[in-house]
């Protein structure tokens, strides 16, 4: 009985496993201590990207030239997301209008 229950456990991690891996995850941000990590982000053109705020003060994404904007100052609060598709290739330098120090990039191909 102990032989059949391991073997199931192992088998259902397995499978779980292959089931998780097959599922590509969105590429993304993460805003915490002030940075956005990573902080340059490559993705294909149609790529959605999505920003996720996991530190403890509020924050916001804005593009260089105001090409796309999650809202107004600090729009991102704790523990929310916002996401951004891009269309075109190019390169888009984006930053926090709260915390202007706060700059990261992504190229789009």
């Amino acid at each position: 009985m102990g032989a059949m229950r391991a073997f199931l456990a192992v088998s259902l991690l397995l499978f779980a496993s292959g089931c998780l891996q097959s599922q590509p995850s969105p590429p993304g941000v993460v805003i915490k201590d002030y940075i956005f990590e990573p902080g340059e982000l490559t993705v294909a053109a149609g790529a959605r990207v999505t920003w996720s705020n996991e530190g403890p003060s509020e924050h916001d994404v804005e593009g260089l030239g105001g090409l796309f904007s999650s809202g107004p100052p600090g729009s991102i609060g704790r523990g929310q997301e916002w996401s951004h598709t891009f269309a075109a290739p190019g390169s888009h330098v984006y930053y926090c209008k709260l915390h202007p120090w706060m700059a990261g990039r992504v190229v789009v191909r």
